[in-house]
């Protein structure tokens, strides 16, 4: 009797008389949570706040399941200005309901966190008192948020990665309305970044049922799929929307791109990123996917400039964490290629022009001006010219030397200085030459050749140098 007379008495606003009721009633029998959460009304109505909460709080604790008193510590600690506590209250509010199928306290939780979510306008001076009268009727509060609204607020916490935030406000939305295609697709895609990807698939099936020519589901479904690996499903969905120009073709080339490069088909995934920027020049993403692209065909220089981009544009678009990240990469790879260039420097290459016994004959030039094919004598000690060659470059004996011939045979021959001998651009200056009366074409031997590492391949020599 005493807890039918003190609600009676909180629809009266006679909250004293509704405390001083349920107090020794709570007294006799502290176990139960329907006085604890009368009492914390009465309390937050005759703004009490701390003890509200401490009321609300106990009716939980001996109740996990009651939605009213969840919702009621919400709205205690929002008026003691404890915005997370509050909307986690709220949140457990709208669980409670949900799983007794009531959804419109569910939206109305729903809305609360929201509102308690806006940032707050500047406090405005109090307004006078304004004393009720006969017309002053209570308003009622108006929502502020749409099940719309609430939808778009997880579709950005998803794009923010916020993938957890993002899932409990869909499960929230999906148990209010099952059937929204759009939300079992965002929800997919939270669960397939969240690696769940049995619940993505689900989830996208049941969208696409419910809607099968939605042209965003299906790009939905494309992003998903290049999450869960499968890349040709991606884009066997991704040549459809551009067959059906059903979307914007800026993001419809990027992903099929991405799928391309997934099925490492760099040149149709090149493709797609440059008709992409083609589109949308200002993709700082198409342009670092591009140079991943051309750096893993090796085409560093191209995958260089487009890194150079595409950081310039995630700075020029606030995106500094991106604009960062990148700048390890360009710097990674800008050492890569001066590495090469270096190596590249190291070696000569020069084209076989015959075979002299199974010996490359390369061309040597001497003076500057007068080039000779010469056999490449690993085996020989000294660079050996013919009279012939001698006489042509006008070279006049200073003496003369002993060699051994591969036969054991041993001859005495003149030995002159070449004023320059060079192939490419390896030259040597003032090389001693032997000039062999005997000899039927000229020997490039190991004073010229010492200073490098000989590679012989199929149509060119390599001189790598030491």
């Amino acid at each position: 009797m005493g807890y039918q007379q003190a609600l009676l008495e909180i629809q009266a606003g006679q909250f004293d008389a509704a405390i001083a009721h349920l107090t020794p009633l709570l007294q006799a029998d502290p176990s139960q949570p329907k006085l604890w959460q009368a009492k914390s009304v009465a309390l937050l109505s005759s703004n009490q706040i701390d003890a509200a909460i401490a009321a609300a709080e106990q009716a939980i604790s001996l109740d996990r399941n009651l939605a009213a008193a969840h919702r009621l510590l919400g709205k205690a600690r929002s008026q003691a200005g404890d915005k997370l506590g509050a909307i986690a209250a709220y949140k457990q509010a709208t669980r409670c309901y949900l799983d007794s199928k009531d959804k419109a306290n569910a939206q109305a939780c729903l809305t609360q966190i929201e509102q308690l979510r806006m940032p707050q306008a500047p406090a405005a001076k109090p307004a006078p008192p304004v004393q009720p009268t006969q017309s002053t009727a209570a308003t009622p509060p108006q929502s502020l948020i749409s099940p719309e609204a609430f939808f778009q607020d997880a579709k950005a916490k998803l794009k923010k990665g916020r993938y957890g935030e993002a899932l409990q406000d869909l499960n929230w939305l999906l148990q209010l309305d099952p059937n929204n295609p759009e939300a079992l697709a965002q929800r997919g895609l939270a669960h397939a970044r969240r690696s769940n990807y049995r619940a993505a698939v689900s989830d996208f099936a049941q969208a696409m049922k419910l809607s099968p020519d939605d042209p965003s589901l299906r790009l939905q479904r494309s992003e998903m799929r290049l999450l869960v690996g499968d890349a040709r499903g991606a884009i066997a969905d991704l040549t459809t929307l551009l067959a059906n120009q059903a979307t914007d073709p800026a993001q419809v080339y990027a992903l099929r791109g991405q799928a391309h490069q997934k099925l490492k088909d760099f040149d149709n995934a090149f493709k797609d990123f440059s008709n992409a920027l083609g589109i949308d020049p200002n993709n700082a993403a198409c342009y670092q996917f591009r140079g991943q692209a051309c750096e893993t065909t090796d085409d560093l220089e191209d995958a260089l400039s487009n890194y150079q981009q595409a950081a310039s544009l995630h700075l020029n678009q606030g995106n500094w964490s991106a604009h960062q990240d990148l700048q390890y990469q360009i710097q990674a790879l800008e050492t890569k290629l001066q590495r090469q260039k270096d190596a590249a420097e190291r070696v000569i290459r020069v084209p076989i022009q015959q075979l002299s016994g199974g010996t490359p004959v390369i061309e040597v030039l001497f003076n500057g001006c007068v080039p000779f094919n010469m056999v490449l004598d690993t085996g020989a000690g000294m660079t050996c010219l013919t009279q012939e060659m001698a006489r042509l470059l006008n070279i006049i004996p200073t003496g003369t030397k002993r060699f051994r011939m591969a036969d054991g045979w041993i001859t005495e021959d003149p030995v002159g200085i070449v004023r320059s001998v060079s192939v490419d651009r390896a030259q040597v200056e003032n090389l001693e030459v032997a000039i062999s009366p005997h000899a039927p074409e000229g020997l490039l031997g190991q004073n010229y050749l010492w200073r490098y590492d000989i590679r012989i391949l199929q149509s060119e020599v390599e001189l790598h140098l030491r």
